[in-house]
């Protein structure tokens, strides 16, 4: 699916402002991960998150932008899942544009974590989904860089 506009400046302003902190190992924009199994490693999925932040550490902050599914449920609950198999995830950015996607997406990946712990997926507590809201209209807008600075140092990926 062609990226819009609104998606494509969001994607663009995480990267930058991650590339710029110098503070990371890796800042990849649209970064192909691999999901194997370990029994099947030449069947791998294919994820491909916005961005996803390598810290000096090891650990991965992956961001997701919803805008054309972010009416389809079943594309938000994907999206979730694969962001939480991602190896060594420590956060899961999700940017929406409303207040009800937002709970939405919280909702789900609540859902999801949780059944993941409760199945012994993970012998520790899955990265609650972080979610921030900007709107169509401040995306076009010269605030939207610095909303999402102060995001960034607010959640510490800058």
């Amino acid at each position: 699916m062609p990226e819009n506009n609104y998606h494509r400046t969001i994607k663009e302003t995480i990267y930058q402002i991650a590339k710029e902190s110098k503070k990371h190992r890796k800042v990849k924009k649209e970064p192909r991960i691999s999901l194997t199994h370990p029994d099947i490693p030449m069947m791998p999925l294919m994820y491909q998150p916005e961005v996803c932040i390598v810290t000096k550490h090891g650990k991965k902050y992956i961001f997701e932008v919803f805008d054309s599914q972010e009416n389809e449920n079943n594309l938000i609950i994907a999206d979730i899942i694969q962001a939480y198999l991602v190896e060594n995830v420590a956060k899961v950015f999700f940017i929406v544009k409303t207040e009800e996607v937002a709970k939405r997406t919280k909702r789900f990946a609540m859902i999801i974590a949780g059944r993941m712990e409760d199945n012994g997926y993970y012998g520790k507590e899955l990265a609650e989904p972080i979610l921030y809201v900007v709107s169509e209209i401040e995306s076009k807008s010269k605030k939207l860089e610095q909303t999402l600075r102060g995001y960034a140092k607010e959640d510490r990926w800058d």
